[in-house]
Formats: structure tokens, C-alpha cells, sequence
């Protein structure tokens, strides 16, 4: 997979400005294991925000209910 992400990433520093930031983002989706939506060959920055809002809102109200816990104890 990482010869695959430094193709893409050689081929779109080259060919495109924001090459680099592209890269990353692929590297980002491959690191937290996101995969593409059926019907889709790529994810799209949206499909990995809207995933990673609802993870980060369940973990600030599962910190939050945690943090209750603590300071009733």
C-alpha cells in the first residue's frame, strides 16, 4: 500500500499544485482503514469528515459522561 501512496503522491506532486495535500489526505484515509462508499472509487473529503464527526462527537459526549463519573466519586 505505501508503494501505491508514493506513486499517487510522485504523480500528483508533478501534475497538480495541491498534489501534497491530496497525498496526505489519501495517506490519512488509508492510516484510519476508510474505505470508499459502493458505487464510489475514491473517498471523498466529505465521506471522511462526515465519518469522523460522528466518531468525534460520540468520544467528547463518552468523555464527558466519564468525566461526571470521576467527579462524583
Amino acid at each position: 500500500m505505501r508503494r501505491v501512496i508514493s506513486s499517487i503522491s510522485l504523480l500528483f506532486e508533478s501534475s497538480v499544485p495541491d498534489g501534497l495535500c491530496y497525498c496526505r489526505f489519501l495517506e490519512l484515509c488509508v492510516f484510519f482503514s476508510v474505505k470508499a462508499k459502493s458505487g464510489e472509487k475514491e473517498v471523498s473529503p466529505n465521506t471522511f469528515f462526515s465519518v469522523w464527526h460522528e466518531f468525534s462527537t460520540d468520544f467528547k459526549d463518552t468523555w464527558k459522561k466519564e468525566n461526571k463519573i470521576i467527579l462524583q466519586e
